[in-house]
């Protein structure tokens, strides 16, 4: 209720963590990070940014011992925010809710306000850097209640009783699970049993240091969350069922079989307790991010049957505040229409550009490439025939339109020369093949925007008339003119 209060209330806690790590590590469980969470800062602190931030100053020295401290919701404060996240803290960390209006409506004027905080923070902060963003302290919520232990959703709430909760690293165990699983059922099977096992011993090691100090039990949070360790990623663990790559068709199916097995593990949950999607704490999901295969829309898709929502998702450094914060409404009317927690992070990376690559050096943060708050256009590969001309004779062009090159070969032609250049404007595919029907004649160059390649057609004996066509081949799209010889 006031700044004594905290300070004191803080002492306590930190003094209780430590006996409390001493106990789980004793138990055989390694304690990664240690955090305590408050009820709200503007519930005990006012005044200018200055003498907030200076009572925050105050928790922070009194939590000797604790990694990080979330200093609950923000619903006002946003100065306050944006100065402790911009060189006056390192260890705090906010939560700013989405409420429903009267009407039902998550609230777009506060949706707004956060957005515009975010994008200050994003523009203020170097693009190259060697610290995760400072942004990824803050997030935003919606229909997500006090207690849980993942950060920076964390919080408590006021008059709340000193309460333990676990949050873990697990993705391991479900690269352990879904490995070897001969079908879906027995995928599901297996991860049942994995995490059984796992968190039944914890949980009663976690109760009895609990007792130790005598504050009360909150529970585990059971979602699964990545390791930056690529064999420890979640992309390995959904490939391994064999349903091809994260971001294609069975991706949700596989996040709901993951969820629906985390809401029934045998211990008390809280918090989200789903699956978490991080796309810059995850080498595989990083990759497929850059290779285009994860949009912000599909990471909103999956939260409708698993965890978090848009989590650690870096974007466009000219990004305006109003669409981020039509990005945050998303988030909050699906999170209470299905009546769940849900959360996002998202980071407007200063003079970056959608497609291009983050430059993050930093041993937790696994860089991809900048996604765009809104779908982009699908720009399909484009060529066209700019030279073409015979093999040993002659050959007359009958038509020359984007649409088809018609060619016919004069008495002993034997082959056709192509220049093809790139007419679009992005690059062509990276693997490339000319096709006579479904027969690859050869493979092609990728092309840059503008670039040409040479392609030779020798036809043995006399040739017969033949359609040809450019085809990527890991996706089957066809593009370009369809060219036509006629003997």
């Amino acid at each position: 209720s006031c700044l004594g209060d905290a300070v004191e209330g803080m002492k306590e806690a930190s003094k209780n963590i430590a006996s409390i790590q001493s106990s789980l590590k004793d138990a055989g469980f390694e304690v990664q990070t240690v955090r305590v969470a408050t009820n709200s800062f503007e519930d005990y602190l006012s005044g200018s940014t200055d003498e907030v931030l200076a009572g925050l100053k105050k928790i922070e020295a009194a939590a000797e011992g604790v990694g990080f401290v979330s200093v609950g919701t923000v619903e006002e404060r946003f100065d306050v925010l944006e100065a402790a996240l911009s060189g006056h803290s390192e260890k705090l960390f906010f939560a700013a809710p989405l409420q429903l209006s009267e009407h039902g409506i998550p609230d777009l004027k506060q949706a707004k306000r956060i957005a515009e905080s975010v994008c200050r923070l994003g523009a203020a902060a170097p693009a190259k850097t060697k610290d995760v963003p400072a942004v990824f302290r803050m997030t935003v919520t919606g229909n997500l209640q006090a207690g849980t232990p993942y950060f920076p959703g964390g919080c408590s709430k006021k008059g709340q009783e000193p309460a333990l909760a676990i949050a873990l690293e697990d993705s391991g165990l479900l690269v352990q699970a879904f490995q070897g699983a001969a079908s879906l059922e027995d995928a599901q099977q297996r991860l049942y049993r994995t995490f059984a096992d796992a968190l039944q011993p914890l949980e009663a090691a976690a109760k009895r240091a609990a007792d130790e100090v005598r504050i009360d039990y909150g529970g585990i949070d059971c979602s699964i969350a990545s390791s930056s360790a690529a064999s420890e990623s979640l992309v390995k663990a959904y490939e391994a069922l064999g349903m091809g790559k994260v971001g294609g068709a069975g991706t949700l199916s596989i996040s709901a079989i993951i969820t629906a097995v985390m809401k029934k593990l045998p211990v008390e949950r809280c918090g989200y307790s789903g699956l978490m999607l991080p796309v810059t704490e995850d080498a595989g999901l990083a990759e497929r991010a850059s290779e285009g295969r994860l949009s912000i829309q599909q990471l909103l898709f999956y939260s409708s049957v698993c965890g978090t929502g848009i989590d650690t998702v870096p974007i466009e450094g000219s990004t305006s505040p109003d669409r981020l914060a039509l990005v945050y409404l998303d988030m909050a009317s699906l999170a209470f229409r299905l009546r769940k927690p849900l959360s996002a992070r998202l980071w407007p990376v200063a003079d970056k550009k959608v497609g291009e690559m983050t430059e993050v050096d930093n041993a937790f943060f696994v860089n991809t490439k900048v996604m765009s708050i809104d779908p982009e256009p699908v720009r399909l590969p484009q060529a066209a025939a700019v030279e073409v001309a015979g093999v040993d004779g002659e050959v007359t062009v009958l038509s020359d339109v984007p649409e088809a090159l018609v060619v016919r070969l004069g008495q002993g032609t034997a082959g056709l020369a192509l220049v093809m250049q790139n007419t679009g404007s992005t690059s062509w595919p990276s693997e490339i093949s000319l096709r006579q029907d479904s027969d690859i004649v050869q493979d092609v160059p990728a092309a840059q925007a503008g670039e040409a390649v040479t392609l030779g057609l020798v036809f043995n004996g006399a040739p017969a008339s033949s359609r040809f066509r450019l085809v990527a081949s890991e996706s089957g799209l066809e593009f370009g003119p369809v060219i036509i010889v006629i003997a």
